[in-house]
């Protein structure tokens, strides 16, 4: 279970980790949130708050199946992707390798994987151009243009 909020005179949206909901407390919630607010002097929240919830549904481990246990799977690197940041075109790289691999096209997730050959800073490149975004680092409001 994730929590990110956002407020009209926020820069960037403020995150909870991703973290089960056996773990899941007040103070893990809002120690993030109060952290961001005492950073800033002059913060209006009553103009408008958004709160999203993201859950993530995990399968049971039984017999002959292996669920995705967060905590040590990040560290082995098998289900957590890593996005090659620079140039600031991490979101379109993050819904180009989301679609190679929900697609399961071996040939252009090793292609995007290779650090050597321009294939996926090509398609970043052309995924903004098409969808009207500066290539820049993108803010919360840019993110639903894509």
């Amino acid at each position: 279970m994730r929590f990110c909020f956002m407020a009209v005179g926020l820069d960037r949206p403020v995150s909870t980790v991703l973290m089960p909901v056996s773990e899941l407390t007040v103070e893990r919630t809002v120690a993030p949130i109060i952290h961001v607010l005492q950073s800033y002097k002059h913060l209006k929240l009553k103009d408008c708050v958004t709160v999203d919830v993201i859950i993530v549904h995990r399968e049971v481990e039984g017999r002959n199946r292996r669920a995705i246990n967060i905590g040590s799977d990040r560290l082995k690197k098998k289900s957590v992707l890593m996005i090659p940041y620079d140039e600031g075109l991490c979101c379109s790289k993050e819904i180009l390798y989301a679609l190679a691999h929900f697609e399961n096209d071996r040939p252009s997730i090793n292609a995007m994987r290779d650090i050597r050959r321009p294939c996926l800073l090509t398609k970043a490149r052309d995924l903004h151009k098409d969808a009207g975004v500066s290539l820049r680092a993108c803010s919360y409001e840019e993110y639903c243009n894509f």
